[in-house]
């Protein structure tokens, strides 16, 4: 699907993540602005800089409903011409609000999600695409030290992030875009402390790489389809080399290379990449689920 249509909007409000408000991020904002040049980038701070996780999110929850009446009480023209942009607890914000505006037939231009921090499970996250003109277009990265590592296992969440792990099932009106390896490296920052030997990798949950991603990917400097594997994730994994499961394990399911195994011991399911590599390991239910999006993007290379 080409994308450059989806330069030419009106009104973009940009929604900055947990700790980012009150204090511009100028520098994604300026990317965005790069961007959307025909546009007015207006950026939205919310009351989300409570130290306590449990506390943002249940915040940006309720500030969800917030921008929700806000849409609502718009005319349709401003409502249908706006662009809705949100980063991490940002993206949670716009998910939540245009799930709530689906329910009354209202929607807006377009919805975009920037490593966003809710559970990729979310039911709001197909309800979302129906609010948006345009499909809603979510910028991942696998490699989001942050999203990765952190958001599951020090927030408690029900599951993955979306913004790591994409969806696993087939949305209408949804477009998933993986940031490639490397990419990060290239970013530009003022702040020399960036180009530090693997602090960009370090902080790859920063809203600016995925604006940068972003604005090569609707200018068309990027291709649109996505060159690596993205596997959903399960428990938290560390990727490691295996045996190959010559033992414990029966596979349930194969294509090109990969393989979904289940122990025969403990009944957890691992997917293994052609290298015998573990790149995700969990439930059943949730590792054939992961491995059909795996098999989804083989088939579709």
């Amino acid at each position: 699907m080409m994308l450059s249509g989806m330069l030419f909007a009106g009104p973009v409000w940009y929604i900055p993540g947990w700790l980012r408000c009150h204090a511009p991020e100028s520098e994604t904002v300026t990317s965005l602005q790069e961007t959307f040049r025909d546009s007015e980038v207006t950026y939205r701070d919310w009351e989300g800089n409570s130290l306590v996780w449990q506390e943002a999110v249940s915040t940006a929850d309720a500030e969800g409903q917030k921008l929700y009446e806000e849409l609502k009480g718009m005319s349709s023209a401003q409502r249908e011409s706006l662009v809705l942009i949100g980063h991490s607890l940002g993206g949670r914000i716009v998910v939540r609000a245009l799930a709530k505006l689906a329910q009354d037939g209202l929607k807006v231009r377009q919805g975009i999600l920037l490593g966003a921090a809710l559970p990729y499970t979310d039911s709001d996250i197909s309800k979302a695409t129906s609010a948006s003109q345009q499909p809603i277009l979510n910028i991942c990265n696998f490699r989001d030290v942050t999203l990765k590592y952190i958001y599951g296992s020090v927030g408690g969440e029900e599951a993955p992030a979306l913004g790591a792990n994409g969806v696993t099932q087939i949305i209408p009106n949804y477009i998933e875009c993986v940031i490639p390896a490397g990419f990060v490296k290239g970013v530009e920052f003022e702040n020399p402390a960036m180009d530090l030997p693997g602090m960009k990798d370090l902080v790859s949950h920063h809203a600016k790489f995925y604006a940068e991603y972003l604005g090569k990917l609707l200018r068309g400097e990027v291709s649109e389809k996505n060159s690596e594997i993205m596997v959903p994730q399960g428990n938290l994994n560390i990727q490691t080399g295996t045996t190959g499961g010559l033992i414990w394990w029966n596979t349930l399911d194969s294509c090109q290379g990969w393989q979904l195994q289940k122990n025969i011991l403990t009944g957890h399911c691992r997917i293994l990449t052609p290298k015998k590599v573990r790149a995700a390991w969990g439930d059943e239910a949730t590792m054939r689920a992961a491995f059909g999006k795996v098999k989804f993007q083989l088939n579709t290379q």
